[in-house]
C-alpha cells in the first residue's frame, strides 16, 4: 500500500494582520476617502507624472498603510517613502488615516488616498494671468 500525501496547510497571515490585532487607536481622521476629485492645478497635476508617487498613491488607492510596508512594497528607503508622501499630502493627494501604537509602544501612522478615482484637466498654453 502506498502512502498518502498529506500537506498540511496553514492559514498565512501577514505582519500586518498579526500587529493591527495587537494595536490600540490613538487618533482616527475625521477625514474620509472621497468617490473622486477633479484635479486642475499644475502643481498638484505634476505628483501624477512623478513614478514613485503614482506608485504609492497606487498602493493606497484600496488600503491604508504605513510607511513602513510602503517601504516594504516598493523596496524602497523609508526616509524617501515619507519624503513623498509629504509632499503628496501638502497637495491634498493623501491624508493620514489614524495614528495606532503596536504592543512595543511603536506609533504607526497609516495613509491612504483622498479620492478613489481622480480627473485631470490639463490646459497647455494656461491661460490665466501670472
Amino acid at each position: 500500500m502506498g502512502k498518502k500525501n498529506k500537506k498540511k496547510t496553514k492559514k498565512k497571515t501577514s505582519n500586518r494582520d498579526k500587529t493591527a490585532s495587537q494595536e490600540t487607536i490613538l487618533k482616527k481622521s475625521d477625514q474620509n476617502q472621497l468617490e473622486q476629485i477633479k484635479v486642475e492645478d499644475s502643481e498638484v497635476i505634476s505628483e501624477f507624472l512623478h513614478k514613485r508617487k503614482t506608485q504609492i498613491m497606487n498602493l493606497l488607492l484600496d488600503d491604508e498603510k504605513t510607511i513602513r510596508e510602503l517601504s516594504e512594497d516598493m523596496d524602497l528607503n523609508p526616509g524617501s517613502v515619507k519624503r513623498y508622501l509629504d509632499s503628496l499630502r501638502k497637495n491634498g493627494l493623501v491624508f493620514q488615516t489614524k495614528i495606532s501604537q503596536n504592543r512595543w509602544g511603536i506609533r504607526l501612522k497609516y495613509y491612504q488616498t483622498t479620492a478613489k478615482k481622480y480627473i485631470i484637466k490639463f490646459i497647455f498654453p494656461n491661460d490665466s494671468p501670472k
